[in-house]
């Protein structure tokens, strides 16, 4: 990691931390079924073996700790949604207990926030102060949080457990932004303009149970979304690491 803050991106505090953009547990547990872990060289082209997944200082402990209650609570919801998850809906959604949905649109709130100040981007304009203000501040905000099955196969039909960093994404011409972890996507909404009624029943940052969207795999190299970041990664390459 290069390029690192000098002090605390909240306080001005000298004494920072490693703050991990996406929760390690997660990280490690695609390392472990990968076998590797791999993300794009910021130096040359190519690509560079990770230990643990995408990490930067600018946090001092005390801001980085209001983190660990909501990132735990992911790291079990995303474990128990291989063993745990109820088919619904004729098979087109999943459900998982979620006893504390709030907990769980904090991590996903969090982890955006968190790719927003140290990767720079996706630029959200207001919406990242007013993410600053709820997740430091304790101000509610109104950001619908939907959850897909990230589906991905290679080209040999064989599944891809990739991690996708937040990036823009468009939903019925909606403006979201979307990351993907640990086999799902997290998409929140950041559009003034209402969600469609046959998505709105799917928001789960107030839910219990959650509900999380099948989908049929998809080859990467045809998922349009995934396309577009993927054309995006030369412009930001120097900025991930």
């Amino acid at each position: 990691m290069t390029d690192a803050p000098q002090t605390c991106h909240l306080c001005g505090d000298v004494r920072l931390v490693k703050s991990h953009i996406l929760p390690r547990a997660l990280m490690m547990d695609q390392k472990r079924e990968a076998k590797e872990l791999w993300g794009l060289d910021s130096k040359q082209d190519g690509f560079v073996g990770l230990q643990s997944g995408y990490w930067k200082r600018f946090l001092c402990a005390d801001h980085e700790g209001r983190f660990n209650e909501a990132d735990r609570y992911a790291v079990d919801f995303c474990r128990r949604f291989a063993t745990e998850r109820r088919s619904v809906y004729r098979g087109t959604v999943f459900e998982l207990d979620n006893p504390h949905p709030d907990r769980l649109a904090d991590f996903v709130y969090s982890s955006i926030w968190r790719t927003m100040v140290a990767v720079k981007s996706p630029s959200l304009g207001p919406y990242l102060q007013r993410l600053t203000d709820h997740l430091f501040g304790d101000k509610p905000v109104d950001f619908p949080l939907l959850i897909t099955r990230a589906g991905h196969v290679d080209n040999h039909g064989r599944d891809s457990n990739i991690t996708v960093l937040s990036h823009e994404a468009k939903v019925d011409n909606l403006r979201f932004t979307r990351f993907m972890v640990a086999g799902l996507a997290w998409w929140v909404k950041v559009d003034n303009r209402p969600l469609g009624a046959d998505l709105a029943f799917l928001d789960s940052r107030s839910r219990n149970p959650a509900l999380i969207l099948g989908r049929e795999p998809m080859k990467l190299g045809e998922d349009p979304m995934l396309q577009g970041f993927i054309r995006d990664l030369g412009a930001r390459r120097k900025s991930l690491f």
